[in-house]
């Protein structure tokens, strides 16, 4: 990543960030797994997150993901649980994985409304949930390949219709590009007799 980032490369600055909040930091550890916090720099994490998003590129998208950590978490800058949400939206626009974390956030939203008067509320929720796992799909996060498979499979009322030649091949493909759940599922399929 530093190599990278020496040649101002949004993606090495993102990756030096990242590093920086991480065990494998930069500095050399005493050997004991507890002290690995004194290792943690969450300013340099967040000064490099936000070169990343200046540099632009592809990298930035993660570099936003990178910022929404930091302010999400209080990580070198004040705690702005809203602002971290916005950086997250932005990066969804091109980054998949933003995407899955959004459909997440949304899902477990749409779990917090209770009673009928909510109802719109939740379906509401779980429509942006289906939409952002739907987007982080097509972009071949294959957890999320996996988890629109089963979707397909049950169905969702309100949401989607029950398909499963549409769940079966999203599975299939997520087990393709590697993912244990969809392997899983796909080991289901195949001893439940589904093509």
């Amino acid at each position: 990543f530093e190599k990278l980032r020496n040649e101002e490369n949004s993606y090495g600055y993102f990756g030096c960030g990242l590093c920086y909040l991480s065990k494998y930091s930069f500095e050399k550890l005493s050997g004991d797994d507890n002290d690995w916090k004194k290792s943690v720099n969450e300013a340099n994490a967040f000064c490099n997150f936000t070169k990343s998003v200046e540099l632009g590129g592809n990298g930035s998208s993660y570099g936003k993901l990178g910022l929404a950590m930091c302010y999400g978490g209080g990580m070198g800058v004040d705690r702005d649980p809203d602002h971290a949400l916005e950086l997250v939206k932005e990066s969804a626009v091109t980054n998949g994985y933003a995407q899955w974390i959004l459909c997440m956030y949304y899902a477990e939203r749409a779990k917090s409304y209770e009673g009928p008067s909510e109802l719109g509320e939740s379906l509401g929720c779980k429509r942006k949930a289906f939409d952002y796992l739907k987007s982080a799909s097509d972009n071949r996060i294959g957890y999320a390949m996996a988890l629109l498979g089963g979707t397909y499979m049950e169905g969702v009322e309100g949401i989607v219709s029950k398909d499963p030649l549409r769940g079966v091949e999203l599975i299939r493909g997520s087990a393709e590009r590697g993912s244990e759940r969809g392997q899983c599922l796909l080991g289901m399929c195949y001893y439940d007799g589904v093509p």
